[in-house]
């Protein structure tokens, strides 16, 4: 079974596995078992989870007691029904006057309805919806407010606090480590504040260690409450009083202490302010309440789900884990018999993406294998970004962390076998992503660690090119808006680099970078791309963008719904308009403007009917039209209405005459797919479809079906425009990373989740009519900000490995002094490692990036085997002049930047990114090299051809050609039938596109023949095994050794040769001799990549039709 997350990774993995099975049947036509395999394919367990568990459902609907006939339901459906099972709930809770559920509506509804409170039944639904035993989650989330007597402590929410406090003071100790520090490099500024900070110390290492020893909370309450900082009670002279006041090292001390004092009175005491016990018990009654209303929503959604024989994909996953498990005598979740009986079934269960499940099929998994050993997971916990989906990288890094490596002699599965090797990226931009994700992920910020297991090894075949990474911020005051700026930054860089043709490596070759070459990701598309697009546009740079728009908000579906709104109540005056100015009905807003100031005082519809009688001629062609169309709907569905209003008015052909028609007319057809499925499955009337349509406007839920075409990446030479999340899995020559300074997320819910704390919310004090927090409510809030931090890391680990040959990280700030200010002066490393509060409090990629930048001069002399490249990034300041609108580039590498800035400030941030290289020795040591390149180190002649061969008669091809075309030709041509008849089979190559007439005119047949006809050429003609054009890839004396051997085959005997041709003049056989370093070289290499041992090594000339077998290398 292979089990992959989306339909088209499975259809991709069939048809990979289905191309190989072809060659190898072509390779050995008379097994039949292969063919076997081929016809298998077609019926093989591989498909995503959601087939997997559909297909189960259906053949085991009897044990569950459901309809075999349910159907999926779009969510636009599912969002109907769960509106009427929460109105129809709220109806019976209102009337029952119960005092919990009015004091909820209190604390949840807004002033006006109870919307607000209707979200947080929906949201907590669907939160829970990937658990597997809900029940169960709610009785035990339930629990913990139920304790008595408990220091707080103790309890699963005191825990979660202290442990963040103890972040707290480690950032605050690390300050004033900081200020001691800079206090020593001034005698008379230690002089001053080396006993007081030194006090500073003393207490916060005093209060880390009563949190870690777990004091009562009162005792701790009390001790945090009380802490401060006191002031410097030594005394200086007057001489001294102003250079102490303008001294660099004490400002910044002074700095230092403010934050120390910040971080205690406004992080820490907030914690240690309420009355948790009264809060606790409150919170008991309201969360008891709360959800006995969800579980009742749930149960009530899933009835009349069924009664409409109706599901999503939860509800297959939930149906599938119910006919899988069984609990047992002591209540314990067991297998049932059919899991049992899928475990017998399946020897391997192959999984993608492992690192995107969630809770559900995690178990589902479990349930169908022989006890987990004999799943095959693969995936990487650090490009996991699906949490808004339910992904939970925690069931990847549990299995990461308890598996052993795996060791081909020692290993007991489960093992796991790391791929560490990078084929797409540059080796800059690979040591760039190193440094900054071993810096920034660690246990306590991102739940894994980033070590020696998680680096990426460049293994691409790439030409080295420096400054492959480039930071490019741009600062300064204006009235435009940032995005705005940054935009029109990003179209410069791509109109430079495309007009100076930057190069680009295309397989083996340069070419100049084209605009196809550049993606954009944005951390979110949303009121974003288009200003990108717009600017682009606005540098005649075409591009393609994701569209964030709400699908009814699309000119041509807004044209039609506009249409169906006045033809089921005309008296709508904007539809009406909207109508009427349509390409459809072309009024224009002087048309309107008249007709209004002729009929001043009606209703537009009436204003048209007045008209109508006067003969207007626009006027007469609208109304009979809409007239004809309503006596249609009356007695015809939604669906064939639009299909008669589109035939009727030709508008197909309009939208289709308009800029990208085709996928106008597309998303028309989404429309009518749209239509009919809500007749199938909702109602046939034409105004709850408009009621419907506005309700999912309102919502801003989006209409995709599988043939909207939104999110299909375009091959035109066109700029890419994408989130991160939709550039997952994809690759680019020249990424930029566009709105690094654009803040994260705020969670300021009103109610917060969390699958291990349950609920938070604000108390409501109906005296002071204000909102509260409590301990319940902070614990969750901090366990969410853990997972939103370790998710942002892991979106800019995912973005920054897009790109292939060069990396460009954006950013607009307003202020860079004051902005990295703080940074500058700062060691928050502990070890190799920054502290987890300095990553958690990062509000932007960029903080992420810069407290790396700022902070590795620090630790770069520590560090062991930290391979910083001098290149490292290139830093480029753009400073954006309001008064003009433009931007000024100036790079700081090449040259000082002559606006006002100071200086020691730029030389320190030059300082900071120009990092030196602890192992530039180790730069003489190539990182990949051919064995060609080899031999000419060891002082041997190149193999190419010196003059023309024989065989080749075509004087436009050069000698390089030559060579090309040959190896060519050996490597598509099938040897059994050049023997058959040479010109048909040549003939067959030529129209099948293998060569060209041109090439084929240049191969010399007599020679090819004299070669196949010869006792090798019978040898490799009866052949077992024949591999053409055998690459491989090995490490190889300290760098990477990479090279394509022409021809490897297995003889009758079952021994492997190696054959290499050579197509140079020779005059003698002996001069064979000097390949014999190459051809030792290719047994090393194949040897080591198989396994297997090499026979014999022979070379072929075709310019003397001779060869020579080193079968003793």
């Amino acid at each position: 079974m292979i089990v992959t997350f989306t339909n088209a990774a499975s259809d991709e993995m069939k048809k990979r596995i289905s191309d190989d099975l072809s060659k190898k049947i072509d390779e050995n036509p008379k097994n039949f078992n292969l063919k076997r395999q081929q016809i298998l394919l077609k019926r093989a367990n591989i498909g995503t989870i959601d087939s997997f568990c559909n297909n189960l459902v259906k053949e085991n609907f009897f044990n569950i007691n459901i309809s075999p006939n349910f159907k999926i339901a779009e969510n636009n459906e599912i969002s109907v029904l769960k509106e009427q099972v929460i109105n129809k709930i709220f109806d019976e809770l209102y009337e029952e006057h119960d005092s919990v559920f009015l004091e909820l509506i209190n604390i949840f509804s807004g002033d006006k309805d109870d919307n607000r409170f209707i979200e947080i039944i929906e949201k907590i639904y669907n939160f829970i919806s990937p658990f597997p035993f809900q029940e169960t989650w709610f009785e035990e989330k339930l629990e913990l407010y139920n304790y008595k007597n408990l220091d707080v402590s103790k309890a699963i929410w005191g825990e979660t606090i202290l442990k963040y406090c103890e972040e707290i003071l480690e950032f605050a100790i690390k300050l004033a480590e900081n200020s001691l520090e800079l206090s020593k490099r001034d005698i008379i500024v230690f002089e001053y504040y080396s006993e007081y900070i030194e006090n500073i110390l003393i207490n916060l290492k005093d209060l880390l260690n009563n949190i870690k020893n777990r004091e009562n909370w009162n005792i701790l309450s009390q001790k945090i409450n009380d802490f401060k900082c006191g002031t410097n009670k030594n005394k200086l002279k007057k001489d001294f009083k102003k250079k102490i006041k303008e001294n660099i090292y004490s400002i910044q001390i002074e700095n230092n202490n403010k934050e120390v004092s910040n971080v205690i009175s406004k992080k820490l005491t907030k914690f240690f302010l309420e009355d948790s016990e009264k809060n606790t018990k409150k919170l008991y009654i309201l969360t008891k309440k709360l959800f006995e209303i969800v579980k009742k929503f749930s149960k009530e959604l899933d009835n009349l789900k069924l009664e409409k024989n109706l599901a999503d994909f939860g509800d297959l996953e939930r149906w599938t884990l119910k006919l899988l498990t069984k609990r047992d005598k002591k209540n314990n979740i067991v297998k049932s018999d059919l899991a049992k009986n899928l475990s017998e079934k399946f020897e391997e269960i192959m999984i993608d993406e492992y690192q995107d499940t969630n809770e559900i099929q995690n178990l589902i998994f479990n349930m169908i294998s022989k006890n987990g050993k004999n799943l095959f997971l693969v995936g990487d916990v650090k490009q996991s970004i699906y949490g808004f989906r339910h992904a939970n990288p925690e069931n990847f890094i549990i299995k990461k962390n308890t598996y052993n490596l795996f060791d081909s002699f020692k290993s007991e599965f489960p093992v796991k076998i790391i791929l560490d090797k990078n084929f797409r990226s540059q080796k800059n931009i690979l040591n760039t992503i190193n440094f900054i994700f071993e810096c920034l992920m660690s246990e306590r910020t991102s739940d894994i660690n980033y070590n020696e297991e998680e680096k990426l090894t460049f293994g691409a075949d790439y030409f080295e090119k420096n400054n492959s990474v480039e930071l490019n911020i741009i600062y300064g005051e204006s009235n435009i808006s940032n995005k705005v700026i940054e935009a029109q930054n990003i179209s410069k860089i791509i109109s430079k680099m495309i007009t100076k043709k930057y190069l680009i490596q295309d397989k083996n070759t340069k070419r100049p970078v084209t605009y196809k070459d550049f993606c954009i990701l944005l951390r979110t598309t949303k009121n974003v791309s288009e200003i990108y697009s717009k600017e682009l546009n606005k540098n005649n740079i075409p591009c393609c963008l994701e569209s964030s728009e709400n699908f009814f908000d699309i000119y041509e579906i807004s044209v039609i719904i506009s249409i169906l709104k006045v033809i089921d109540n005309p008296l709508q005056d904007i539809p009406l308009a909207s109508a009427l100015m349509s390409p459809i009905f072309s009024f224009s807003s002087d048309d309107l403007s008249n007709i209004k100031l002729n009929n001043k005082n009606i209703n537009l519809y009436f204003a048209l009917k007045k008209e109508y009688k006067q003969n207007n001629k626009k006027c007469i062609n609208f109304i009979n039209k809409i007239d004809k169309y309503r006596n249609f709907a009356s007695v015809n569905l939604i669906y064939d209405l639009i299909n008669y209003i589109c035939k009727d008015t030709d508008y197909i052909s309009i939208i289709q005459t308009m800029p990208k028609g085709e996928k106008r007319f597309s998303n028309l057809k989404i429309l009518l797919e749209f239509s009919k499925k809500f007749e199938d499955n909702i109602n046939k009337e034409l105004s709850e479809f408009l009621f419907f349509t506005d309700k999912l406007k309102e919502k801003n839920t989006n209409v995709l079906f599988k043939n909207d075409s939104s999110n299909v990446i375009s091959f035109e030479n066109q700029v890419k425009i994408m989130s991160i999340h939709k550039s997952k899995g994809l690759e680019f020559p020249i990424c930029i990373l566009a709105g690094c300074s654009r803040e994260f997320n705020k969670n300021t819910d009103s109610i917060l989740f969390n699958s291990e704390l349950g609920l938070g919310f604000k108390l409501k004090d109906r005296t002071k009519i204000i909102k509260y927090d409590n301990l319940q409510r902070q614990a969750i809030k901090i366990k969410i900000k853990q997972q939103e931090i370790s998710e942002n890391l892991r979106l800019l680990y995912v973005a920054m490995t897009r790109a292939r040959e060069k990396l460009i990280i954006s950013a607009h700030v307003k202020n860079i002094e004051k902005y990295t200010e703080k940074l500058s002066n700062l060691n928050l490393f502990n070890k190799n490692k920054l502290i987890p509060y300095a990553v958690k409090n990062s509000k932007c990629f960029l903080d992420l990036i810069l407290l790396c930048a700022f902070n590795s001069n620090v630790i770069s002399n520590d560090l062991k085997e930290k391979f910083i490249p001098k290149n490292f990034w290139k830093l480029k300041l753009n400073l954006h002049d309001s008064s003009k609108n433009k931007i000024e580039e100036k790079i700081i590498e090449t040259e000082l930047l002559n606006f006002k800035i100071n200086n020691d400030f730029l030389n320190k941030l030059k300082d900071r990114f120009n990092f030196k290289y602890k192992y530039d020795h180790l730069n003489k040591i190539p990182l990949k090299i051919t064995a060609t390149e080899l031999i000419k180190k060891d002082a041997w002649k190149s193999y190419i051809a010196y003059s023309r061969p024989l065989f080749i008669t075509n004087k436009s091809v050069n000698a390089s050609e030559r060579g090309t075309i040959l190896h060519n030709f050996l490597y598509f041509a099938n040897y059994k039938k050049l023997i058959e008849n040479f010109d048909i089979h040549l003939s067959d190559l030529i129209n099948n596109g293998f060569i060209t007439k041109n090439q084929a005119n240049v191969i010399n047949k007599t020679s090819i023949l004299k070669f196949l006809k010869s006792d090798l050429g019978s040898i490799i003609l009866n052949s077992q095994k024949l591999f053409k054009e055998y690459r491989f890839t090995i490490d190889y004396e300290n760098s990477i050794l990479i090279g394509s051997i022409d021809c490897i085959f297995q003889d009758e005997q079952g021994n492997f040769n190696i054959l290499e041709y050579k197509t140079g003049k020779i005059n003698y056989i002996n001069e064979l001799k000097k390949y014999s370093r190459q051809l030792e070289i290719y047994k090393y290499a194949f040897e080591k990549c198989e396994n297997v041992k090499i026979k014999n090594c022979v070379i072929y000339s075709f310019y003397l039709n001779k060869w020579n077998n080193f079968s003793t290398l």
